[in-house]
């Protein structure tokens, strides 16, 4: 998300090689994503890796870091659920303006109907707002399989 370097998307490189794109949307919540195997199949709903960006971006400044946590993330969040949940979650900033969420209400409703269409939808959205709306880059294999 652009505003706030807390939010976003990270490249992180493991001790073995790989690499993985952790997905952090909420830094007091078990909210946020990894394409880590283990991550999708542990139902921890955190990682090594999630961890280790969390950790790091405390470093760079625990004040801000706390302030970015009670604040939030400055964007609508559209992500899978986790938990053994099937669905998706979305997390509305508390300055989301009725506009918006009149805009990505259907969208996000017809993830369950047509969710290859709503997906598509969402993405346009985002790319028309960029820094207030993100999509999971792990909607795409998600949705089929859970919903």
């Amino acid at each position: 998300m652009t505003g706030d370097v807390h939010f976003g998307a990270f490249r992180v490189q493991s001790s073995s090689g790989g690499e993985y794109i952790t997905e952090i949307r909420s830094l007091a919540e078990l909210e946020n994503s990894c394409g880590y195997r283990d991550f999708e199949t542990s139902g921890l709903d955190t990682c090594k890796h999630i961890e280790g960006v969390l950790h790091a971006l405390r470093r760079k400044g625990k004040r801000a870091f706390n302030a970015a946590a009670k604040r939030g993330s400055p964007g609508v969040e559209v992500y899978p659920s986790g938990r053994g949940e099937a669905g998706v979650r979305v997390l509305w900033p508390e300055d989301a303006g009725p506009a918006l969420r009149e805009r990505l209400g259907p969208m996000i409703a017809a993830l369950r109907t047509d969710a290859p269409a709503a997906l598509d939808g969402l993405r346009a959205v985002a790319e028309d707002t960029p820094g207030c709306v993100r999509v999971s880059r792990y909607l795409d294999g998600w949705l089929p399989e859970k919903l």
